[in-house]
């Protein structure tokens, strides 16, 4: 693979097709996330591509920039998730600490 030069003389990896007939295949849909992809669509805003680099910047420049963030209005649609997960977690949470077990067994076992 050969780097191509772009007008701003960086170089970036040229894309190349599959040797074995073809570019690009996907896979059929998966009916399990089809509530996903519908969500994906009703939820979707496009915002304007430019808005970004200010973003961007601001968060370069930030003293104390944070390790994630997400571009856009998704936010509300995020946090209706993680509630979701969130619930379900602390609904599960009893079988989830039987799986970290009794820490008086593991002394036990490693002394064994």
């Amino acid at each position: 693979m050969s780097p191509i030069s772009t007008s701003s003389g960086c170089s970036m990896a040229r894309a190349t097709a599959s040797r074995r007939g073809g570019g690009l295949r996907h896979s059929d849909p998966n009916p399990a996330y089809d509530e996903v992809r519908a969500g994906l669509l009703t939820d979707f805003e496009p915002g304007t591509p430019s808005a970004t680099r200010a973003a961007i910047l601001r968060l370069v420049d930030a003293d104390d920039p944070p390790l994630r963030l997400h571009l856009g209005r998704g936010v509300p649609a995020i946090e209706r998730e993680y509630a979701q997960r969130l619930a379900t977690w602390r609904s599960w949470q009893d079988v989830s600490e039987a799986a970290f077990g009794d820490q008086q067994d593991l002394t036990d076992q490693l002394r064994g």
